[in-house]
């Protein structure tokens, strides 16, 4: 994109102040389970503490996942195998590589099938704190 190292790191808090030794474990990814079932998981990567201005998860799927609903849009990005995207009696067939954009409105949305994703959220407004490990509620 051009942006450069430096304007990418800025989406990072306080990078500058971290020793360059501890970057990839303070600023990596911090693997946290936000559900999991017999049908598949998903999982927090990036995200408070790390930054503040999004989050990555990562979704698994090895049958049928109902996806966590918290009145955001996201973007799920299939990596790797296919299924399909249940929302609002809509059925929408995914495969590699496919991007589906999901609203906000929705309140259910289940993935089917066998399938890795990247699900990328806008920050969570007033739950600066709903992704930390160490956060009570």
């Amino acid at each position: 994109m051009g942006l450069g190292v430096d304007r990418i790191l800025d989406l990072f808090d306080d990078y500058a102040a971290c020793p360059a030794a501890d970057v990839g474990h303070v600023f990596g990814p911090q693997r946290r389970i936000l559900c999991q079932s017999d049908g598949g998981s998903e999982e927090a990567l990036l995200g408070p503490p790390q930054t503040d201005r999004f989050e990555v998860r990562q979704v698994t799927v090895n049958g049928s996942l109902k996806l966590l609903a918290d009145d955001r849009f996201s973007i799920l990005i299939v990596l790797e195998g296919k299924g399909d995207v249940v929302a609002d009696a809509a059925n929408l067939p995914a495969c590699a590589w496919d991007s589906v954009l999901l609203p906000a409105a929705l309140r259910e949305v289940q993935l089917h099938g066998e399938l890795k994703a990247a699900r990328c959220l806008p920050p969570a407004a007033g739950r600066e704190d709903a992704f930390r490990p160490d956060a009570s509620t």
